[in-house]
């Protein structure tokens, strides 16, 4: 008798990828159960019976514990339920298990919920308010950077966590995915059709300067894009599409308000420098490139615009491009919570043609993606 497979409760975010993660892994079959948060399935009974807390993910395990049906919920219960089931990638040794329970229960109550509270101040508070929001956002911002830290210096002695693979990395996997180019990857190759300059700064720039073989110190990058990275510059030059990269930057030993920043151009780089804003060749080159345009769109800060100075070039460019609006009739549209966040700072939020505060949907407009919800007001005319 073929027996039923697990049903996931499921939404398309970190902790919903957790168990998914942990299923593929152990090959063990199971089918999505689609779980509407935008409009409000977590809410409804059904659901509730399962996950009295009406957050996902949550399972329904049809041969539970002595073949009985058992429904579990919170995403860390539910890896260790399957680590239990399958056997794999959660230790019976008791000192091998407590050394992933900790990394996990880590994970629970530390970094997921410190970086979503980060994100929910940083993308999506600001499409919905002109306040600043300042204390909120260092406050999750600086928490998040400390468990990015911890989660560093245990990851420099071992390969995984708790030493080899296991749910505690499963679990962490979606919380520490950053801004990345991959997310981007479709917008940029859009882009290079349709646009005669892309502009790249912020962390963004990091990826693309490694891929030029320049020094970036101990900025963040990403390793896997590398090659993605030098494809975009290779179609931009083929289309004859001008990519704008810096040529100096602000670094900084620390994170921090008022550090020592330093102004360098990328051959000073130090070897542990972080890049943390554009430097000010880079920023007058921004504006000498920014002067004839008709349109520009414009999503994501070009600095670490929590921490003064490195808000210096997005607010200089904001400036500029208001009074483009204003003086010039150049069309200018902005996007997404960091950016908004940006223009809020240097006082110019009003001044735009468009603000877009539709987060990812804006990004999936640009990249020609079909948008739901417009489609279906626009099938009713």
């Amino acid at each position: 008798m073929t027996k039923k497979p697990i049903e996931l409760y499921f939404a398309d975010t970190p902790n919903g990828w957790k168990v998914s993660i942990m299923l593929e892994e152990c090959k063990i079959p199971y089918k999505i159960i689609p779980v509407n948060i935008g409009k409000g399935d977590q809410f409804k009974p059904s659901f509730l019976k399962i996950s009295p807390n009406n957050r996902i993910p949550a399972i329904i395990d049809p041969n539970g514990p002595g073949g009985k049906p058992i429904s579990v919920f919170e995403s860390g219960a539910i890896l260790q339920y399957l680590g239990r089931k399958s056997g794999k990638f959660y230790p019976k040794n008791e000192r091998e298990r407590s050394n992933v329970d900790q990394w996990l229960f880590w994970q629970m109550g530390g970094l997921g919920p410190m970086a979503g509270q980060a994100h929910h101040f940083r993308m999506y508070a600001p499409q919905f308010t002109k306040e600043k929001l300042t204390y909120s956002k260092k406050r999750y911002t600086n928490e998040v950077n400390r468990l990015y830290g911890v989660m560093n210096k245990q990851l420099r002695k071992n390969d995984y966590l708790a030493g080899r693979y296991s749910i505690a990395d499963m679990a962490c996997w979606g919380w520490i995915l950053p801004s990345k180019i991959s997310t981007k990857i479709q917008l940029l190759e859009s882009l290079i059709r349709n646009v005669d300059k892309i502009i790249i700064g912020g962390a963004m720039a990091n990826t693309f300067l490694k891929a030029t073989s320049n020094n970036i110190g101990s900025s963040l990058y990403e390793a896997s894009c590398i090659d993605i990275a030098k494809g975009i510059m290779n179609s931009a030059k083929k289309e004859n599409v001008k990519l704008v990269l810096p040529i100096d930057v602000k670094v900084s030993k620390k994170l921090g308000d008022y550090p020592s920043a330093k102004n360098k151009f990328l051959d000073e780089i130090e070897i542990d420098d972080m890049i943390l804003d554009l430097g000010v060749e880079s920023s007058r080159i921004i504006m000498d490139e920014i002067s004839d345009a008709n349109t520009v769109i414009w999503n994501g800060p070009l600095g670490a615009i929590e921490y003064k100075p490195f808000d210096q070039s997005t607010v200089a460019v904001a400036k500029e491009l208001a009074l483009r609006c204003k003086d010039k009739n150049s069309k200018v549209v902005v996007g997404g919570g960091d950016t908004i966040y940006g223009i809020n700072i240097a006082g110019t939020y009003e001044d735009y043609t468009h603000v877009s505060t539709g987060g990812g949907a804006f990004l999936q407009w640009l990249e020609g993606k079909d948008l739901p919800a417009v489609e279906a007001i626009l099938n009713k005319h």
